[in-house]
């Protein structure tokens, strides 16, 4: 604890205008924390300080090739949606009477969903949910096994399409996020 207090000192991220005391210092030690922030080097810090134009350049170049990506799946889930959409609302074009159409959109509806979850309970039990606490997770240091690899992205992405599909109060926007770091991470 004593070294993250002296790097957010160092970097100008400790806002507190008051020092903490030795007491109060000895008394953050007793707790044990996990530590985020990488080994204080003298190489680490001149990396900080003055990066290279080389590493600086990568990191946006992958940064905008992972965006580019996660982009490209978030415009096929919304076109496979809109595929399914069309697919279910020109069916009940076709159908005359409104009971037939009320069937039709229930069994739909029910069909999609069960394959929704047909792909996370039996395929992949890693890709339930929207993906948000497990990256929340990841960040705070937890390590779940086959969350971020891409038979879970291609689970989470076609479970995603017939959730959606299905007509369930479901939105993609935080698979997505799953599936960009998924991306990410292979």
């Amino acid at each position: 604890m004593l070294i993250l207090l002296k790097y957010l000192e160092y970097f100008g991220g400790y806002h507190s205008k008051s020092k903490l005391s030795q007491v109060q210092l000895l008394t953050l030690n007793q707790y044990e924390a996990i530590d985020y922030l990488p080994p204080h080097t003298t190489i680490y810090l001149e990396h900080i300080t003055n990066p290279s134009f080389r590493s600086e350049s990568l990191s946006w170049v992958i940064t905008a090739l992972i965006g580019i990506f996660t982009g490209a799946l978030g415009f096929l889930v919304y076109e496979f949606v809109a595929a399914i959409s069309q697919f279910k609302w020109g069916i009940v074009d076709k159908l005359g009477h409104h009971l037939s159409m009320f069937i039709w959109l229930v069994c739909f509806g029910t069909f999609f969903a069960f394959l929704s979850s047909f792909c996370v309970v039996v395929i992949r039990p890693a890709a339930f949910g929207s993906g948000v606490p497990e990256i929340i997770g990841y960040l705070n240091g937890t390590v779940v096994k086959h969350i971020f690899n891409i038979r879970t992205m291609m689970v989470k992405f076609f479970s995603n399409v017939f959730a959606v599909g299905s007509g369930l109060p479901v939105g993609p926007e935080g698979p997505m996020i799953h599936m960009g770091l998924d991306y990410n991470k292979n």
